[in-house]
C-alpha cells in the first residue's frame, strides 16, 4: 500500500464508516451498544497506530496508546491518567484500575463495566453534551442525569458516593477529535504512516486455507 491508499483507508473506514456506526447507535438509543463500540473502536485505532492489527496479546497497550491521543477540554492526560478505585465486598484491599480494565473489558466481555456505572446517551442529537462533560467521569450524589441504564446486576446505583458515568456523546466528541488528529499526523509522521500500513497489509495479505 502506498501513502495515498493508507490515507484513503483512514478517511473512508475510520472517519467514515466507523463514525457513522457510532452516530447511528447514538440515534437508536443503544446506550450500551454505543459504549461498547466506542471502547472497541478505540482499541482498533490503537492497533493501527501501533502497527499491531491482527496480533494477539497487545490489547491493553494498544487501547492505552489511543488514549494518549484522546483529550478532554484541552487536557491530553485526562483519559490516559483516569483511575477508578474500588473495594470488593469482604475485602480490605483497594484496587486501582484504568479505563481499559474497568470499562473496556467489562463492556466487551461481560456486557457492562466491572463497577457500577451510568451509561448516558442523548439520542436527540449526536452532539448533545456540555463542553465540561467528560466522556468518562464522575457524577456526584444528587446530580440529575438523563441516563438510560446502569451497569451490573443491581437495580440502582448507590447515591451516597460519586458514581462512574460514561457519557457517550461526550466520549464520541473527544473520539472524533482524536481521529482527526491522527488523520492529520499520518501525512507527516513516517512512523505512524508505516505502522498503519503494516497493520493493514498484515491482515489483507493473509491467505485463508480451506
Amino acid at each position: 500500500m502506498d501513502k495515498a491508499e493508507v490515507i484513503d483507508f483512514f478517511k473512508q473506514y475510520i472517519l467514515g464508516w466507523m463514525c457513522t456506526d457510532i452516530e447511528n447507535c447514538i440515534k437508536a438509543r443503544a446506550n450500551y451498544a454505543v459504549a461498547a463500540l466506542l471502547m472497541s473502536y478505540s482499541e482498533n485505532v490503537g492497533t493501527l497506530i501501533e502497527g499491531h492489527l491482527g496480533l494477539s496479546g497487545t490489547s491493553e497497550s494498544d487501547f492505552n496508546k489511543f488514549l494518549e491521543y484522546l483529550e478532554f477540554n484541552g487536557d491530553p492526560n485526562y483519559y490516559k491518567d483516569f483511575k477508578i478505585k474500588y473495594q470488593d465486598s469482604g475485602s480490605s484491599s483497594v484496587k486501582t484500575v484504568g479505563i481499559y480494565k474497568a470499562v473496556r473489558c467489562g463492556l466487551i466481555h461481560e456486557y457492562s463495566p466491572k463497577v457500577s456505572c451510568i451509561i448516558e446517551n442523548n439520542s436527540d442529537n449526536v452532539d448533545n453534551c456540555r463542553k465540561d462533560d467528560p466522556g468518562i467521569g464522575w457524577q456526584n450524589p444528587g446530580t440529575s442525569s438523563s441516563s438510560m441504564g446502569y451497569s451490573g446486576y443491581m437495580p440502582s446505583v448507590n447515591t451516597t458516593t460519586p458514581t462512574l458515568r460514561f457519557q457517550t456523546n461526550a466520549y464520541f466528541r473527544d473520539f472524533r477529535n482524536a481521529l482527526n488528529k491522527i488523520y492529520r499526523n499520518i501525512s507527516i509522521d513516517t512512523v505512524l504512516l508505516n505502522n498503519v500500513r503494516k497493520s493493514l497489509e498484515r491482515v489483507s495479505n493473509r491467505k485463508l486455507m480451506t
